[in-house]
């Protein structure tokens, strides 16, 4: 229960973050999921941009001492020792992570994993870090049975599109919530899961694909 987060979305699970640093102001990519910048202008937090180089560097980043920074391990191909470099260089890191659900956290910093993009789960994301449990009381519990059943019908039918309205109703609900803590479905699916084979088959999956691609 300490120093880890368990929410509903990724988008809010940054947004957790960043009221852990107890900063007043964010500095995110450009090259970000609008999402993120929708959520914090909704909560009234002051944002600047900043853009990165051919090689996902950030490159005109002008962040005071007591602002918080957004660092994006793009694609799941930064490794931990080059994420740690870069947080390292800030006062309040934050690492989005959504792409990087194997990546450990960083050390200094809030690291943030949103889980239904790696495991078959409706919602659900992690910030892992140094007080990452504050403020969790006073959110309310969230719900995702409601519209889980893309998940059940994926089962059965595979991918034939027949859960995809039901998965764009899951999506129009995550879309619409606030900060809420992990449903109780969701922490179900994601302990049920079998990180290893998951770990493996992706493995498996990327080394196909180079052999074809590479």
């Amino acid at each position: 229960s300490k120093d880890i987060a368990r929410l509903n979305t990724g988008r809010m699970a940054i947004w957790h973050a960043f009221r852990v640093t107890g900063c007043k102001r964010i500095w995110i990519p450009i090259y970000q999921c609008d999402s993120i910048r929708e959520t914090f202008v909704k909560k009234g937090v002051e944002v600047c941009f900043y853009h990165i180089d051919k090689n996902f560097t950030p490159i005109d980043i002008d962040a005071a001492s007591e602002d918080a920074l957004l660092l994006v391990n793009y694609y799941g191909i930064m490794s931990h020792a080059r994420m740690t470099d870069l947080a390292s260089k800030y006062r309040y890191p934050i690492i989005d992570c959504a792409q990087a659900f194997f990546c450990a956290p960083i050390e200094n910093a809030l690291t943030v994993y949103s889980c239904r993009k790696f495991v078959g789960a409706p919602d659900g994301a992690y910030v892992i870090g140094k007080g990452a449990e504050k403020y969790m009381d006073e959110y309310p519990q969230g719900y995702s049975s409601g519209t889980a059943e893309f998940l059940f019908t994926r089962i059965e039918y595979g991918c034939e599109g027949k859960g995809y309205d039901a998965r764009t109703r899951n999506e129009q609900r995550i879309d619409l919530e606030d900060c809420l803590k992990m449903s109780k479905l969701t922490r179900a699916l994601i302990d049920a899961e079998d990180y290893e084979a998951n770990q493996k088959k992706r493995r498996e999956n990327f080394a196909y694909a180079h052999s074809l691609l590479g």
